[in-house]
């Protein structure tokens, strides 16, 4: 008997192009092992993060650890991953690559995130937690693809497609830091990156000027021509990937070396304690799939202590001298390593960093000063290869040893 008989079957396209067409063996959950590669395929052509049609697909379905979308996708009647494919084409951001029913006459020009409005009920839900009734056979949409934790949103405006975050509305905060973070993380990256997403806070028109109702917003840097791969995707099944040393070789393989390494300097200065394995990755042509280079430094809203609320800062940098580094053992030996003559001439350029005021309206003047002089504490703990916190005149000096020894 055909493997395929009595099973929904589908074709996984890159744009207008087919790659591979699966079955799917049945079910009502989003179980793995249901699916089958049917006849032959280029593996050349399939998307560079695939090893099979299940992982595949489990990782597309990426948003189902944000905040509201597990609802969402009930309220979407997506209850399986058939209903997910049906209902969604699995498109997203990311890349060109989209699923479709092998019967189905759809094109690329049907389904195009870059060519179509999106569904903007759905946006409003995945942002707000509101309810929504999705009854329409197709919903074009990048939310059910976007993973991360934090409650967020796409939304296209004059032409071009944009993401706003929202800061973590916990009822223990009496502001949404992290947005803030976001936005002063994006002035510190203008002035010290060559390649950085920018971001900017916006409010929602019922909330205008309330700090505890801002979100960040930036625009896509993806396209139709280009697509974005995570790290972490890329090297999926190689532990030793995950090695600070095993990054920068990676990265100087194709040739960006030193905008790795600025990344992770810049990660000091902010104390960014969230470049996981999903938060840097390669740009890659959306046709050949061949690898252009490292993609633009994004989401930083982790940065600049968004947990600390008080305005001490010897207190802050007490709570700063106990922050881990994503990459590395800790944020300012792994920063001294990777530093070259440019790096310190660049550090050293930023001396008497200020932030543009008018670009966060709301935050405390107190806490920008904060930030600021954390910056410069932290321009000199880097260059000596000193712990956060034990430069004189920024915190207490805890007695820990310089990390200039540090080896990755």
């Amino acid at each position: 008997m055909d493997a395929a008989a009595g099973a929904d079957t589908f074709c996984l396209m890159n744009k207008n192009e087919e790659v591979l067409s699966f079955a799917d063996a049945g079910g009502n959950t989003f179980s793995p092992g249901r699916f089958e590669v049917l006849g032959a395929f280029d593996a050349k052509r399939l998307p560079r993060s695939f090893s099979d049609m299940e992982s595949w697909l489990e990782k597309r379905l990426s948003a189902r650890d944000r905040t509201h979308m597990n609802r969402l996708l009930w309220q979407c009647g997506c209850n399986s991953t058939s209903d997910f494919i049906r209902r969604t084409c699995a498109l997203s951001l990311n890349d060109t690559f989209w699923v479709k029913p092998a019967d189905s006459s759809l094109s690329w020009s049907d389904v195009s995130l870059y060519r179509n409005d999106f569904a903007g009920p759905v946006a409003d839900a995945a942002l707000f937690g509101r309810d929504v009734r999705a009854t329409e056979p197709l919903i074009l949409s990048p939310e059910f693809t976007t993973d991360g934790s934090y409650a967020k949103c796409w939304m296209r405006r004059r032409g071009r497609i944009y993401l706003l975050k929202s800061a973590d509305r916990g009822s223990f905060k009496p502001l949404g830091f992290e947005s803030y973070s976001e936005a002063m993380a994006s002035q510190l990256a203008a002035a010290f990156l060559d390649e950085r997403v920018e971001y900017r806070i916006v409010f929602s028109p019922e909330h205008r000027d309330d700090p505890r109702r801002s979100f960040s917003a930036c625009e896509a840097f993806t396209s139709e021509s280009v697509g974005f791969l995570q790290y972490g995707r890329l090297h999926a099944c190689d532990y030793d990937a995950s090695r600070p040393k095993s990054m920068l070789d990676f990265y100087a393989s194709i040739g960006a070396e030193a905008a790795f390494r600025k990344m992770l300097v810049f990660d000091a200065l902010c104390l960014n304690t969230d470049r996981h394995l999903g938060n840097h990755g390669v740009l890659f042509d959306a046709d050949t799939l061949e690898v252009l280079g490292m993609a633009p430094v994004f989401d930083n809203n982790k940065a600049f202590l968004p947990s600390y609320d008080g305005e001490d800062f010897e207190r802050m940098m007490a709570c700063a001298a106990l922050l881990s580094s994503r990459i590395g053992d800790d944020f300012n030996g792994v920063a001294h390593f990777v530093l070259t003559d440019s790096l310190r001439r660049d550090l050293k350029n930023l001396r008497g960093f200020e932030f543009d005021r008018s670009l966060l309206p709301g935050l405390p003047e107190s806490r920008i000063r904060l930030m600021e002089r954390l910056i410069e504490c932290q321009i000199e703990a880097i260059l000596k290869g000193d712990p956060v916190g034990s430069v004189r005149g920024c915190g207490t000096d805890d007695g820990l040893d310089s990390f200039a020894s540090l080896r990755l």
